[in-house]
């Protein structure tokens, strides 16, 4: 029988949550319940003038039948997934005979299911990290929300979804593209449109939430980092290598130059990747110092632990630029003080140009050759130290010393010449005296220019006469000569017309040597026979214009330096 012309009341309560694990199931209020027979009441007079008795049923059976009635004093949890129909049983309990007045289904509790706000992650990204994030230090990223909106969702409809700011502030139906954002957690809301019209729902639209973090990870600086070039250098200056102070390197990678900001190595790590003097690749959280390298380019790498992403590189150049490479012109070693001044000079020994300085004695050597500074005119000797210098702007130089000895023909006068004759013993011997010939390296030589020279200064065995004694400069600074005076005489003459030893006279003396000597010839008796000039030619054995016979005859010489000696001679004749 129906009591109720709307006899089929819906009321809705939203699935429990989490929305992934929907049952149909939900828990109503008891009053629900009693609302549902208070309206079953209330809706027909007949029930309020007589005594009823109502019970609740969930089976058509049990109305019927009057078993299972539903507890209406307690919260009802349905028992059929999603709907669950409600059905009323009425009796008369006022007439002595029970009758049921009927039953029929008068509500329907309805378990409205929720939307599902599906997981949606977006990667965390870093600061400055886009071409449209222009400021790298501000916590904020232009982040790519374009697929948060369909992933939220997916394949449901009638849904309507709200995006909150931490602190409740609506950000709209659906997130900006892009959202510029800091770090931070939003959450998201999915409402589902009730199917039931004009049924009222206690809890509202079922709904789901879900949060969503965006993270933004500090990006790190590297500032640049200029290391000065270097010469090579060290106890090989033409392997390549320099040693390099590295000792501020990681505080100027890492300070602002214009804040003087430093970042903190509590925040960020820095590794450097290099390779060593052995040329196998390193890679250390501090360069060597000092570092000892080839020219290379180090790579500086500062990372935010937090987010290995977050990472920028900067390329530190470490230049070993290479010395001037040059060599000598010429092996001259020694200079002629008496001769015009001689070059030594450089010449570069690879395709490079080179300027030159030159230095004497520690003392600036102005270049005398007319457009060349590689070339020097000297007259001296000393320490030359000349200087290349690299010409395209990396100003490395190298330095050559060359040491020139002098030298210089001889200077001799006679006081420099000793000569013993007139000996005893016949061995007449000329020696130079070397004190004061000068600085030169001297090898003598009589009588003959070309030679032979020996190293001695000492002649021996030298004959009577007047000699030549050369002396030579070893190092070709020249020949210097000089005239001797060895005073003998014949030991016999044949006055025989024949051209040979036909006159007799003391040896060793001309102008310019003992030309005041005094001789004179005397015959075995001590009659003085001659008194000879000594620079004539000498005695033709005659006296008073006659051939004195064959004899020895007796003569004593006053030489001009004051020495007298006395002996004889023979005068042989063919008759």
């Amino acid at each position: 029988k129906t009591f109720m012309e709307d006899n089929n009341t819906f009321y809705a309560l939203c699935d429990d949550s989490p929305a992934l694990s929907q049952d149909g199931i939900a828990t109503f209020k008891s009053d629900v319940l009693k609302e549902v027979k208070q309206k079953l009441i209330a809706s027909n007079a007949k029930f309020s003038a007589q005594n009823i008795r109502v019970t609740l049923h969930t089976k058509s059976e049990d109305a019927l039948s009057g078993e299972n009635p539903i507890n209406i004093d307690a919260d009802y949890t349905n028992t059929t997934a999603t709907t669950q129909p409600i059905w009323a049983r009425i009796v008369n309990i006022d007439i002595s005979t029970f009758e049921c007045l009927g039953y029929e289904q008068v509500a329907t509790l309805y378990v409205e299911p929720r939307p599902v706000a599906n997981t949606v992650t977006i990667a965390k990204q870093c600061d400055g990290d886009s071409t449209l994030d222009l400021d790298s230090q501000d916590g904020k990223f232009p982040f790519d929300t374009s697929s948060i909106q369909a992933t939220l969702v997916g394949a449901q409809t009638n849904v309507t979804t709200y995006y909150y700011l931490p602190d409740g502030t609506l950000i709209g139906n659906q997130l900006p593209n892009p959202f510029l954002s800091t770090s931070q957690t939003i959450d998201i809301k999915i409402e589902l449109a009730s199917a039931l019209s004009g049924v009222s729902n206690p809890d509202g639209l079922c709904y789901d939430t879900t949060t969503l973090e965006f993270v933004v990870n500090d990006s790190p600086e590297a500032y640049p980092v200029t290391i000065a070039p270097h010469c090579d250098d060290g106890t090989d200056d033409s392997d390549g290598f320099s040693e390099f102070d590295t000792s501020n390197v990681l505080n100027t990678l890492l300070t602002n130059p214009v804040t003087g900001v430093t970042q903190s190595l509590n925040k960020y790590t820095v590794s450097f990747s290099y390779k060593d003097d052995k040329g196998v690749s390193q890679t250390a959280a501090t360069l060597p110092n000092p570092f000892n390298t080839k020219t290379q380019t180090v790579t500086a790498t500062v990372t935010n632990p937090l987010n290995t992403q977050c990472v920028i590189t900067k390329k530190i150049e470490f230049v070993v630029n290479p010395l001037p490479l040059f060599e000598r012109i010429d092996d001259t070693s020694i200079v002629c003080l008496n001769l015009d001044p001689i070059p030594i000079g450089v010449i570069s020994s690879d395709s490079r140009t080179y300027s030159y300085t030159w230095t004497r004695n520690g003392q600036a050597f102005a270049p005398n050759i007319s457009g060349v500074d590689s070339s020097i005119l000297i007259g001296l000797g000393g320490e030359y130290i000349v200087t290349a210098k690299t010409t395209d702007g990396t100003d490395c130089t190298r330095s050559l010393s060359i040491t020139i000895k002098e030298s210089k023909i001889a200077t001799v006068t006679k006081k420099d010449i000793v000569v013993k004759d007139l000996t005893k013993d016949n061995n007449n011997t000329i020696t130079i005296l070397t004190a004061t010939l000068g600085i030169g390296d001297y090898e003598y030589a009589i009588d003959d220019e070309t030679g032979p020279y020996q190293d001695q200064p000492v002649f021996e065995k030298v004959r009577p006469g007047i000699h030549t004694i050369y002396i030579r400069d070893k190092n070709n600074c020249g020949i210097a000569k000089i005239d001797v005076s060895v005073i003998g005489y014949k030991r016999f003459f044949t006055p025989n017309g024949d051209g040979y030893h036909d006159k007799w006279k003391i040896l060793g003396i001309r102008a310019d040597f003992q030309a005041k000597t005094k001789v004179y010839i005397f015959d075995r008796h001590g009659k003085l026979i001659k008194e000879l000039d000594p620079l004539t030619d000498g005695w033709d054995g005659n006296y008073n214009g006659k051939p004195m016979p064959q004899t020895d005859y007796w003569f004593r010489i006053n030489l001009e330096d004051g020495r007298e000696f006395k002996s004889h001679f023979s005068l042989i004749r063919a008759w």
